[in-house]
């Protein structure tokens, strides 16, 4: 699996909840610190590095997913351990 499809398998599943829980994107992006362009960039896989805990708390947070950051914690693991096999380099973004 390729480092953009390994980015897309993350990010697909958080851009159907932000778009399910009709999350504001300016306000999700003013939290993240990013502009329009950048928060759509994440949330389309378009960033060639991995996100941090931090930027996906902050997404699955503001979609009142709380129940949920464990699962998410576990998936950005395993994404990252994945980027390691393939040899894909995985940095935070």
């Amino acid at each position: 699996m390729s480092r953009s499809d390994l980015m897309v398998a993350i990010w697909r599943p958080l851009k159907k909840m932000v778009e399910a829980q009709d999350v504001n994107r300016k306000a999700l992006a003013r939290q993240l610190g990013l502009g329009a362009s950048g928060l759509s960039e994440l949330l389309n896989g378009l960033r060639a590095t991995a996100p941090s805990r931090d930027v996906v708390r902050t997404i699955v947070s503001a979609c009142g997913e709380d129940a949920q950051l464990s699962y998410w914690d576990k998936r950005l693991t395993e994404l990252k351990d994945e980027a390691a096999e393939t040899g894909c380099r995985s940095r935070s973004a």
